[in-house]
């Protein structure tokens, strides 16, 4: 019983180091504000939407906004 505890941590240990060792904090920090940078583009797309700010596309044959 005893071995098989040790081994348990021992396999633990192995799995929770060998994920978290793949990257160094600079790149761990650019991938967090590159995926920021990401969800606050899409945030602010998703409030243009709801708000009916976004521009029309032109995939229509009618027109659906006028150019002064």
């Amino acid at each position: 019983m005893k071995g098989f505890v040790i081994a348990m941590l021992i396999g633990l240990a192995v799995l929770l180091t060998s994920c978290t060792m793949v990257e160094t904090t600079a790149e761990h920090e650019r991938r967090q504000n590159r995926q920021q940078n990401l969800q606050l583009r899409m945030l602010v797309d998703d409030v243009d939407a709801v708000l009916l700010l976004d521009r029309s596309d032109s995939m229509t044959r009618w027109y659906n906004h006028f150019d002064y």
